[in-house]
């Protein structure tokens, strides 16, 4: 039965915050797909109130909680992989209920495309809240010295879509030819995403050649 601790403590050898895990059930499938049940204990010890979430505040102290986690991997192997996990227990002095979900594929034979997300429903006596974020990630290689890497994230607690977009260019060996785009816009006006009007945005290149000797 596996077990996991992860402990912090402070520069003066207070505790931080702790992490603590038990797996009484795991499954390993001959296709390689695995199934795990988690018993998850926490401790955090604030030593000042923060924001947890726009809006709701969470006041120094000592927190303990438990949680139960599932956890479903499927085969590696196969091009199309899904990972699934869902907790739910208490969550500082609340409930809190947790979502999370993943999938790849390989829709070509260079392309590759990820989708990972987060859902989270805290229900706290000092507010309540539901957090989500989600992410898409898309490999293209044109061929073994040029590729592509799009990366694109939401949540709606910054509110805002980023975008990471990278061209990789491999000339000769150990010379590479970088091209990166960021690139930031707001979610939440009433008149929609703006665009044209990014909150931020750059356009970087990189040039690393090697000389020999």
């Amino acid at each position: 039965m596996p077990i996991n601790a992860d402990v912090t403590t402070t520069l003066d050898g207070a505790l931080d915050n702790a992490f603590y895990e038990v797996r009484p059930l795991g499954a390993e499938f001959q296709s390689g797909a695995e199934l795990e049940l988690n018993l998850q204990r926490y401790l955090d010890v604030p030593g000042d109130s923060f924001e947890i979430f726009p809006g709701t505040i969470v006041a120094p102290g000592r927190y303990e909680w438990s949680r139960v986690e599932v956890q479903l991997e499927s085969s590696p192997a196969r091009s199309f992989q899904v990972e699934l996990g869902a907790s739910a227990g208490d969550y500082y002095t609340g409930r809190a209920t947790e979502l999370a979900y993943g999938v790849a594929a390989r829709v070509a034979p260079h392309l590759i495309a990820e989708v990972e997300g987060e859902l989270q429903w805290v229900r706290l006596p000092t507010g309540r809240f539901d957090a989500r974020t989600a992410r898409l990630r898309l490999d293209y290689a044109t061929s073994p010295r040029l590729n592509t890497t799009v990366f694109l994230q939401y949540d709606n607690e910054s509110e805002r879509l980023a975008v990471n977009a990278r061209l990789h260019w491999i000339p000769r060996p150990g010379s590479d030819v970088y091209l990166v785009w960021n690139s930031a816009w707001p979610t939440d006006l009433a008149g929609g995403v703006p665009w044209r009007r990014p909150l931020r945005g750059a356009l970087v290149g990189k040039v690393v050649w090697y000389v020999r000797p």
